[in-house]
């Protein structure tokens, strides 16, 4: 795989998960203003997505390298077939 293409791959995949970064939760904080507790709500990414986005990102790397093979090995069916039929 030429280097531009894994760029716009690697460019594309960070686009997508994106997106992950704006699925939150709301949970309550203990503020302290003026010497007055508070209790607030804040955001934070929710769980679920925290745990699946480095296997996500381990797919993604996982691809990239079969994805290599994978052209090469259609490349030469089909310059194979192509030379049979003449």
């Amino acid at each position: 795989m030429s280097p531009d293409s894994k760029a716009r791959w690697r460019k594309e995949i960070d686009w997508l998960l994106s997106v992950t970064d704006h699925i939150v939760e709301f949970v309550p904080s203990k503020q302290n203003t003026n010497g007055i507790m508070m209790e607030i709500m804040i955001t934070r990414q929710r769980s679920d997505v925290r745990g699946n986005i480095p296997a996500l990102k381990k797919l993604d790397g996982m691809l990239l390298v079969r994805r290599k093979t994978f052209y090469c090995t259609c490349y030469f069916e089909l310059t194979a077939i192509h030379d049979n039929k003449g």
